[in-house]
């Protein structure tokens, strides 16, 4: 999803994980990871707020 309106509601004690680009095209994981949707990333930023 892209983060701009999800931050708009999270304020900036918030943290959005997502893209702003679009038409990549490779295997579900590598995109992922390319994207930084990974465990670790989600991991990290739920630990920063």
């Amino acid at each position: 999803a892209h983060p701009m309106p999800w931050q708009a509601l999270l304020g900036d004690r918030g943290r959005v994980i997502g893209m702003e680009t679009f038409g990549e095209s490779a295997p579900g994981p590598a995109l992922y990871e390319h994207f930084g949707f990974t465990v670790e990333a989600v991991l990290e930023a739920a630990r920063a707020v």
